[in-house]
């Protein structure tokens, strides 16, 4: 199976003018824009967790509502408006309020302790594989 993806991933480097190596060599740099907390890391990631921080204070117990962050009226340096966090949390945090952020919370560790029994197993393994790849917090693809 690694063959294969390597295989594939090799075949697909100079397609649409190498934009997927560009896009493999850009992580580094990445990196240390997020390290150095510079808001153009990640793609203005960290400048729209911060906007969004701001905004918890004013919608903090029910959010602006589901799938409503375009209302917060963030626009990026290009001028764009923010429509999603990027960060499972604070788009709770925003969207729904503290008290889904909380609910959310207590589901994860529920969900997440160690499974007692074999039919256990499998939806604890789900939940953490998920929240594995959505606590990958700076994700440049």
């Amino acid at each position: 199976m690694g063959l294969a993806f390597l295989i594939v991933t090799l075949a697909l480097l100079p397609a649409q003018d190498g934009l997927l190596l560009a896009r493999m060599l850009s992580v580094p740099v990445e990196a240390g824009r997020a390290l150095q907390f510079e808001d153009a890391a990640g793609s203005h990631r960290l400048l729209i967790w911060k906007k969004l921080l701001r905004l918890i204070p004013h919608f903090w117990a029910f959010g602006v509502g589901p799938d409503h962050l375009i209302y917060g009226q963030l626009a990026l340096p290009d001028g764009s408006i923010v429509d999603k966090a990027h960060n499972i949390f604070l788009e709770i945090a925003v969207t729904m309020g503290v008290f889904a952020l909380a609910s959310y919370l207590a589901f994860l560790c529920f969900i997440l302790r160690p499974p007692r029994s074999e039919a256990g197993f499998a939806p604890f393994v789900m939940v953490l594989v998920y929240r594995c790849r959505g606590c990958s917090t700076l994700t440049w693809w």
